[in-house]
């Protein structure tokens, strides 16, 4: 197989230049569903030979969602090219991030590069220079496909090389016939060589998760986003150890909220329990439980009831089923005999002057509500 360069992790994606692009541990994407236009300018590829000929370039995706990919490439021996009257340094523009990447994108397309859209495996034996720059366009309504490798090829290699010479001439035929079954055996290779990616939770396509999920199940598995599920399969053993501990349940929720939450214990309110009125305060409040924990959590951590639900049933899975626990919210005001805890949801602060008049009033809202296990 011919000498080839691979873009495929988060820091060589880094290097090129982007505009409405996400760079992820899986690829690269539209920024956002609101992004409808991506740009991406790679790194330029220096191939160390003047009138270099280039073979090809191979593109791999996770399909997500209908997205265009519009590929340009441009093979040169000068980095310095001249646009109208104007003497573009390209190599300082795209390293240096200069301009934006759609009107880098502009300038380049009026060299006269190459245009492929929609193509996973380009030729580039049009192409003739020391430095090849490739450029492409992601569109998408919505979420769009991810690119999470592309693979450049430096020299041609034809099958012809291991027949006798005779076969090489006037084998324009001949060379075009066996391409197909070379480019077979050839992503062949390369899907062998690669297997044990397959298997890698942070490199692995999201339909081959909830393969990974069956064999290391992870409770609520539906509940978590693509990223939480590469997450935890990926730290399984971590996540495991600590099922069922105080440090389990916090590592948890704090994933799946991305807030620490506060667990308050039986043991820790018990002795409190002195009188008839301050029972009832803290059985309301709290669990009454002596093996039962109440989790609060800060008002915006939770954003709806479906979320809220969600937790509450990850935490039945990861629970002891003989704790009982009670899920809270900490709203962001001081009320008498509520969750009020100083300096995490109620503060000290000096006193200013309040004025009220007929435009002018106070509210309070509750979002959400409490919600216990069962």
């Amino acid at each position: 197989m011919n000498p080839s360069i691979r873009i495929e992790t988060a820091h060589m994606w880094s290097k090129g230049l982007t505009e409405g692009i996400v760079i992820q541990p899986e690829g690269i994407a539209l920024d956002s569903p609101d992004f409808k236009h991506g740009y991406y300018i790679g790194e330029i590829i220096d191939s160390m030979e003047t009138e270099h000929l280039w073979s090809r370039m191979q593109f791999r995706k996770i399909p997500v969602n209908e997205t265009s990919i519009v590929l340009r490439t441009l093979a040169l021996d000068q980095l310095t090219v001249q646009i109208g009257d104007q003497y573009y340094e390209l190599e300082s523009i795209i390293e240096e991030q200069k301009l934006p990447a759609s009107q880098v994108c502009n300038l380049l397309s009026q060299v006269g590069a190459s245009r492929h859209e929609n193509e996973m495996d380009i030729l580039l034996y049009d192409q003739k220079g020391r430095y090849l720059i490739y450029w492409f366009e992601l569109m998408a309504d919505g979420v769009s496909d991810k690119i999470n490798k592309i693979e450049v090829f430096y020299e041609k290699f034809s099958w012809l090389n291991y027949l006798p010479q005779i076969y090489s001439e006037h084998s324009d035929f001949l060379e075009r016939y066996l391409a197909v079954f070379q480019t077979v055996h050839e992503n062949l290779e390369a899907v062998i060589d690669k297997m044990d990616e397959v298997y890698m939770p942070e490199r692995t396509t999201v339909e081959f998760l909830e393969v990974l999920n069956r064999w290391l199940p992870i409770d609520g598995f539906e509940y978590w986003n693509e990223q939480q599920r590469r997450h935890l399969l990926s730290n399984y053993q971590h996540y495991n150890r600590m099922r069922g501990t105080r440090k389990g349940i916090e590592a948890y929720v704090e994933l799946f909220t991305g807030e620490v939450p506060y667990i308050v214990e039986y043991m820790a309110y018990e002795g409190l329990r002195d009188s008839n009125y301050h029972r009832q305060l803290y059985d309301r409040l709290y669990t009454n439980h002596p093996y039962g924990f109440t989790l609060l959590l800060q008002a915006d951590a939770v954003k709806d009831r479906k979320q809220l639900l969600a937790l509450k049933t990850i935490l039945n899975q990861i629970v002891p089923a003989q704790v009982s626990f009670k899920i809270a919210r900490l709203n962001p005001y001081m009320m008498l005999d509520d969750y009020v805890y100083l300096g995490v949801n109620t503060y000290i602060c000096s006193q200013s002057e309040i004025k009220l008049d007929e435009a002018s009033m106070l509210s309070m809202s509750i979002i959400g509500d409490e919600t216990e296990r069962g």
